[in-house]
């Protein structure tokens, strides 16, 4: 699904990470998640229905966890969740 950003939206905390985010089309409708913490969700939920070995999640939640961390949010709960070192 494409980006359905608009300028001028609302904004709300993520409830994961922390930081300030807005409805990106990305995550459901009322999510309280930024869009990568709503991927690395997502990615939890799959490992936990056997899509994933915890190997093949590690790096893709690692790309994501950057993300996080780059654009200003916390991502330690996340790295906790996949097994990753705790910075």
């Amino acid at each position: 699904m494409g980006n359905t950003f608009t300028q001028g939206g609302a904004t709300y905390v993520c409830s994961q990470c922390r930081r300030r985010t807005r409805y990106t089309g990305a995550q459901s409708l009322g999510s309280t998640l930024c869009a990568q913490c709503w991927d690395l969700a997502g990615l939890e939920n799959e490992v936990s229905d056997g899509f994933y070995s915890s190997n093949e999640a590690r790096r893709r939640a690692e790309v994501l966890i950057a993300e996080v961390e780059l654009r200003g949010g916390s991502a330690n709960s996340w790295r906790t969740t996949f097994g990753l070192e705790v910075k």
